[in-house]
C-alpha cells in the first residue's frame, strides 16, 4: 500500500511539473518578500552575492536581447536614420519590471547621449520600436542637436557595490578614449529625439585614423577573433575600399551623404 502511495504522489508531480515551473519565479519571489531576502537576480540579490564572497563587485550577464537583422546593407541604409554622432554623455540606471506583485530591479539600462554633428538621412520609426521608452529626467532637455539611445548593460554602485550588468552580444565601446566619433544607424523619433540601436552592434560604424578609416564593430574583436562577424563587413569593404582595418570613410561618407 505505502508504494502504490509512493507512485502516485510521484505520478501527480510529474503530470503538474509544468505548472510548477510556471509558478517558481513568482513564489520564490513572494517568499523573498515574506522573509526579507531579495528576489533572486535582483541587484539587490547580487549585491548581497558580492558581500557574502566578500567581494566589492559583481558582474552578470543582462541577458539575450533580440536585434533585427535586414538582409543586406542596402536594406539596413533604407529602413534607418543615419547620423554621425559624438557621444556627450552616459549614465546607468536600474531596470525595473513588474511580476505582478511587485517591481523589482533586475538588471541596468544605460542611456547615451550624443551630439549630432552631421544627419545624413532620416526615415520613419518602425511600428513599435520606439514604445515604452521614457527618458531619464536627469539627462533632460535635450538641446536641439541631441539625442538620446537606451542600452541594455551598465554599472551601478550599490551599498558599496560595484554591479556591472554586460550585454556579451553588444560591446559597449562608445566610452573608448580612442574614438569619439561614430555613424550610426538608428530608429529616430524626430518629436522626442529618442532613438533605438534597432541593429544592435551593426547599427554602429566607428570612426578612425583622422576620418579615413570607419568599421563595424569587427575591429573590436579582432584581436581575439579574427572572423568577421557582422553581416556587413565584407560588403562595406568592397563597396566603399578595404583599408587596414576597416574601409575608407571619405568613400563611405561620399556615398551616402553626398554634398
Amino acid at each position: 500500500m505505502k508504494r502504490r502511495i509512493i507512485i502516485i504522489a510521484v505520478f501527480t508531480l510529474s503530470a503538474f511539473g509544468l505548472i510548477g515551473s510556471a509558478k517558481y519565479l513568482y513564489l520564490v519571489s513572494i517568499k523573498a518578500q515574506q522573509s526579507n531576502v531579495p528576489p533572486p537576480w535582483s541587484l539587490d540579490w547580487y549585491v548581497q552575492k558580492a558581500q557574502s564572497q566578500n567581494s566589492s563587485t559583481i558582474s552578470f550577464n543582462a541577458g539575450t536581447i533580440e536585434y533585427v537583422q535586414p538582409e543586406t546593407w542596402d536594406e539596413a541604409v533604407n529602413q534607418s536614420s543615419i547620423l554621425r554622432v559624438r557621444l556627450m554623455e552616459a549614465k546607468s540606471y536600474p531596470s525595473v519590471v513588474d511580476n505582478g506583485q511587485q517591481q523589482i530591479e533586475n538588471g541596468i539600462m544605460t542611456w547615451y547621449k550624443f551630439k549630432v554633428l552631421e544627419q545624413w538621412s532620416q526615415k520613419p520609426p518602425c511600428d513599435g520600436c520606439l514604445t515604452d521608452l521614457t527618458p531619464p529626467s536627469d539627462m533632460l532637455p535635450l538641446n536641439y542637436d541631441e539625442i538620446l539611445i537606451p542600452k541594455e548593460g551598465g554599472t551601478l554602485q550599490r551599498n558599496g557595490i560595484t554591479l556591472t550588468s554586460i550585454e556579451n552580444d553588444f560591446v559597449d565601446f562608445f566610452q573608448s578614449p580612442y574614438y569619439q566619433d561614430f555613424v550610426i544607424l538608428v530608429q529616430l523619433n524626430p518629436d522626442t529625439k529618442i532613438a533605438t540601436f534597432w541593429m544592435g552592434q551593426n547599427s554602429v560604424i566607428t570612426v578612425f585614423n583622422n576620418e579615413q578609416e570607419a568599421a563595424t564593430y569587427d575591429f573590436w574583436l579582432a584581436q581575439t577573433d579574427p572572423q568577421p562577424r557582422s553581416p556587413y563587413s565584407n560588403e562595406l569593404r568592397t563597396r566603399y575600399g578595404a583599408t587596414q582595418y576597416g574601409f575608407s570613410y571619405p568613400n563611405f561618407r561620399a556615398s551616402l551623404y553626398p554634398q
